[in-house]
């Protein structure tokens, strides 16, 4: 099992990992924002956070905003059946 460190302002994750928030799966979410801020990457393949997503069966569809060390850039990338969609539809440079 992968462990997970939640600390006031942190969120350290090992391994490959993906979290959840089961909570907004189960209504109608109005527009919202997500702020992260000092995002560092060590290592690894990148990080990404998922929005207007849904899970079936542990795969997700929707829409992901990532970091993709490969590309050197910040990309937004859609979901279906669990896998990425290549390639990405919106792409800014680092």
């Amino acid at each position: 099992m992968n462990r997970v460190n939640n600390n006031p302002g942190q969120l350290c994750l090992s391994n490959s990992n993906q979290l959840y928030n089961q909570c907004s799966q189960n209504k109608e979410q109005k527009d919202y924002s997500i702020l992260m801020k000092n995002s560092i990457l060590y290592n690894g393949n990148g990080y990404g956070i998922f929005f207007r997503t849904t899970y079936l069966k542990g795969k997700a569809n929707g829409y992901i905003f990532q970091y993709d060390p490969g590309l050197r850039a910040f990309v937004i990338r859609r979901w279906v059946d669990g896998k990425e969609i290549n390639p990405p539809f919106a792409k800014t440079p680092i």
